[in-house]
C-alpha cells in the first residue's frame, strides 16, 4: 500500500481475506475505529457479546505483538492474540450467518489486486481447500488460514453441500499441508454422519396441541399449526429420535383472532442417547419456527357473550356446591 494513495473498502477486503495483506487490515480498523487501539477494544468487546470465553485479542492482524517493532496496539511486547477452537468456530459462525455474503469474497481462489496499474499484485488465496486450488474439497467456500510459532498452522474452514453446512477448526498443525489434511478429515466425518433434515413441514399440526382455547369468541377453539418448516442438522437416521412440542406463549388466547396470529414456537424434541450441545448460546432459538393460528375468529355477539357468563357463572357455582360434600 502506499501512502498516498486512495482505496476502496471493497479493495483492502479482497486483500485481506484473500491474501492476508496485514496493512489493508490495519488500514481497515482505522477506517471502522479511528486507530486500531480501539478497534481492538471493540474486538474484545463483540468477542463477549458473542458468548466467547477463552480469548485476548491485543492487535487486528494476528501477528505477534513483537513482530510489530514496538507498533502494537494494545497489550505488551511480548503478547500475541489468544482464542480456543470453540471460540473460534463462534466467530466463523457468526461472521457467516450475519455476514454471508463475505463467502462470495473469501471463495475466490485468485485475484489481480489493483489490476492494470503498476500497482498489480496477485493474489492467490491460501485457503488451498478452494475446489479449484491443490487441496480442492467440494463445497468449501472459506474461510481462513493463520499460523504463528505458538498456534502452529491454523484454519478455520466452512464448506457447504447441499443443504448442510458445516465449520472446522484445526490448530496447531505441524505443517502448512497438514491443517488441509486434518480439516478434511473433520469435514469428511461432518458429512458423512449428519445431514440437514426437514422433520416437520409447514402448517404441520403437533398432535398433543392441534388448537388452543379462545375466549369471547364466535367459536371456543382454534386450530393452530407451524408457519414454516423446521429443518435441523441432525445425525443420520436419527430423525425418528425427535418429537414435536408445542412451547404455547399462553394458554389460552381472546378474540377477536386474526388467521396467522402468532401463539407459540414448535420445537424438536430429541430422544436419543447422545449429548449434543449449542455451538452458541442462541442456539435453541434457532430450532423452533411460529406456531400461528390457522383461521380468523371474532368476537362473539352480545347475546353470545351473555351466554358464556351465565354458564361461567354456574359452572362456578356447581364448583362452590360440591366442595361443601
Amino acid at each position: 500500500m502506499r501512502s498516498n494513495q486512495q482505496y476502496t473498502v471493497k479493495e483492502l477486503y479482497e486483500a485481506m481475506a484473500i491474501y492476508s495483506a496485514n496493512g489493508a487490515t490495519i488500514a481497515l480498523t482505522e477506517l471502522v475505529a479511528g486507530n486500531e487501539t480501539e478497534f481492538v477494544r471493540m474486538m474484545n468487546e463483540k468477542a463477549r457479546a458473542f458468548g466467547m470465553e477463552n480469548f485476548t485479542f491485543v492487535n487486528s492482524t494476528g501477528l505477534n505483538n513483537k513482530d510489530l517493532l514496538g507498533l502494537h496496539p494494545a497489550g505488551n511486547s511480548d503478547q500475541e492474540n489468544f482464542a480456543s477452537a470453540k471460540d473460534t468456530a463462534i466467530m466463523a459462525f457468526r461472521l457467516i450467518n450475519d455476514f454471508p455474503e463475505v463467502l462470495t469474497i473469501s471463495s475466490i481462489a485468485k485475484k489481480i489486486f489493483r489490476a492494470e496499474t503498476v500497482d498489480a499484485i496477485k493474489m492467490d488465496n491460501w485457503n488451498w481447500m478452494l475446489p479449484e486450488l491443490v487441496y480442492g474439497y467440494k463445497g468449501t467456500d472459506g474461510l481462513k488460514t493463520g499460523s504463528t510459532d505458538l498456534a502452529g498452522f491454523c484454519f478455520t474452514a466452512t464448506a457447504k453441500r447441499n443443504e448442510t453446512r458445516l465449520i472446522s477448526v484445526v490448530m496447531k498443525a505441524k505443517s502448512y499441508a497438514a491443517r488441509f489434511q486434518e480439516t478434511k478429515k473433520l469435514m469428511d466425518y461432518g458429512f458423512m454422519n449428519y445431514e440437514t433434515k426437514t422433520l416437520f413441514p409447514a402448517e404441520f399440526k403437533v398432535p398433543a396441541t392441534p388448537e388452543i382455547p379462545v375466549q369471547k369468541g364466535r367459536e371456543t377453539r382454534v386450530g393452530i399449526a407451524s408457519e414454516k418448516p423446521l429443518t435441523l442438522l441432525i445425525r443420520r437416521s436419527e430423525d425418528s429420535l425427535y418429537q414435536p412440542i408445542a412451547k404455547l406463549e399462553t394458554a389460552r388466547i381472546a378474540a377477536p383472532v386474526a388467521k396467522g396470529k402468532s401463539v407459540g414456537k414448535l420445537v424438536a424434541e430429541y430422544h436419543g442417547s447422545e449429548k449434543y450441545k449449542y455451538l452458541t448460546v442462541d442456539g435453541p432459538l434457532r430450532e423452533e419456527v411460529p406456531l400461528i393460528t390457522t383461521r380468523e375468529v371474532k368476537k362473539a355477539g352480545f347475546f353470545k357473550l351473555i351466554f358464556y357468563q351465565i354458564i361461567t357463572f354456574f359452572t362456578w357455582l356447581g364448583r362452590k356446591f360440591s366442595n361443601l360434600f
